[in-house]
């Protein structure tokens, strides 16, 4: 059962829609709900919010689970599960960028990190939410990211779907790119129904 009284101790966090008090430094599996991992991570800026366009870690997670859908030759529902939740745990403890989360300073952030994950992974019934096939669409992604998102200075109108008409013409390249930008065009709450309903469809009960 969800605690739905504020318990004693420091390190509770109240989540958005369920009202549950998720316990940060013991994390439970039967406290997890996909309704606040995906209405956090609609509006959780990736890049501390350095990118010319709005870009969340929804969008990018929806980016990777479809990249593996689009590249990968008869992906199971489990596969593509783990590429959707491959960083839910910042539903939790928010998107750090990663040249700060490397830094001896944030082991504690690590730590918190990998007991979230793992809470995470048991409540869906997942051996882990990462893999080498979802590591390398992560950065397929990420390369995309970089290049759509982050390329074009503050004061210029050039949209993504311009720079990636200049800049790719053949796959994966350009398959990814369509799906970054294609998610670039939705608001946060189309964010939010498109993660549940992605998730809805491979066959986990909300």
């Amino acid at each position: 059962m969800k605690p739905d009284i504020a318990p004693d101790g420091e390190h509770y966090i109240k989540t958005y829609p369920t009202g549950t008090y998720f316990n940060l430094a013991d994390p439970q599996p039967e406290h997890v709900s996909v309704r606040d991992i995906a209405h956090s991570l609609s509006v959780e800026p990736r890049y501390a919010g350095h990118t010319a366009h709005p870009w969340t870690v929804g969008q990018h997670s929806i980016a990777v689970a479809a990249t593996i859908a689009k590249l990968e030759l008869d992906p199971t529902d489990e596969l593509l599960l783990r590429a959707l939740l491959h960083d839910s745990a910042e539903a939790y403890i928010k998107d750090v960028p990663g040249p700060a989360k490397r830094m001896p300073e944030f082991e504690g952030y690590r730590s918190v990190e990998h007991k979230i994950e793992k809470a995470i992974a048991e409540r869906f019934q997942l051996p882990g939410l990462s893999n080498p096939l979802i590591k390398r669409a992560d950065r397929l992604v990420l390369s995309l990211e970089q290049s759509l998102l982050r390329g074009t200075p503050p004061d210029s109108d050039e949209s993504p779907h311009v720079r990636l008409g200049k800049m790719f013409k053949d796959e994966p390249q350009a398959t990814v790119g369509e799906i970054v930008c294609a998610l670039t065009l939705m608001e946060e709450r189309e964010v939010e129904d498109a993660f549940l309903q992605r998730f809805a469809t491979l066959a986990y009960p909300l």
